[in-house]
């Protein structure tokens, strides 16, 4: 990648509020939290785990920031000239993440300031990945031969064709997986285990393919 296309974009900017907003708000609102905040839940949406706020707000905080480092990250990719042919997928999936991360963000200070009860956790988080995988899938055709994001099997690094050949079906697959995760969020909470179930499939199934595009070969 170029200077030019490390210079920030309106998008870039976007990314970047997106990421602040939920750390801005746990400064806002840090005094009110309790000493030991909800740090994990379990396939039911239970809270499973605890930690104490300063370490787990700080690791959130942290973890948010990825969809900007990505930027500077995609640097150091072998591949990093082809970044440019596919700028925008690039740039829609980082505010993806972002957007991903942040609503997990806020869920977790929500949780803390004792909104609990007054929000469906299920529905939230099935709808915010259903939307990010009906996007993802939406771009997965024009992402090319890169080391950071799409399905990184050994055969689809060993191979643009196996490389193109596999997001294209990744990607029909995904908007469908996305679909019926958005689907779901509105069923009774007896789908939660098959939901699990549908993340593997559309993990697994681009992986497997991309071995059978190479044997072809």
């Amino acid at each position: 990648m170029d200077r030019q296309g490390n210079k920030w974009s309106l998008m870039d900017w976007l990314i970047l509020l997106v990421v602040l907003t939920p750390s801005i708000a746990a400064l806002l609102v840090y005094d009110r939290l309790p000493e030991q905040m909800v740090a994990h839940y379990d396939v039911n949406f239970q809270n499973d785990r605890y930690q104490d706020k300063f370490s787990l707000l700080l690791t959130v905080s942290l973890i948010s920031f990825l969809p900007v480092l990505l930027k500077y990250i995609s640097r150091f990719d072998p591949k990093k000239e082809n970044y440019r042919k596919f700028g925008r997928a690039f740039t829609i999936f980082r505010l993806g993440a972002a957007l991903l991360l942040s609503e997990t963000y806020g869920l977790l200070l929500l949780d803390g300031l004792g909104y609990q009860e007054q929000v469906d956790l299920r529905l939230v988080i099935f709808t915010g990945l259903g939307l990010f995988f009906m996007v993802m899938g939406n771009y997965f055709g024009q992402i090319r031969f890169n080391y950071f994001i799409g399905v990184r099997s050994p055969w689809t690094l060993a191979s643009e064709d196996v490389w193109r050949k596999t997001h294209r079906l990744a990607g029909p697959l995904w908007m469908i997986g996305g679909l019926i995760f958005i689907v779901a969020a509105f069923l009774p909470s007896s789908t939660i285990p098959w939901m699990m179930v549908l993340v593997v499939i559309l993990a697994v199934i681009p992986y497997v393919a991309s071995y059978f595009y190479y044997r072809k070969m």
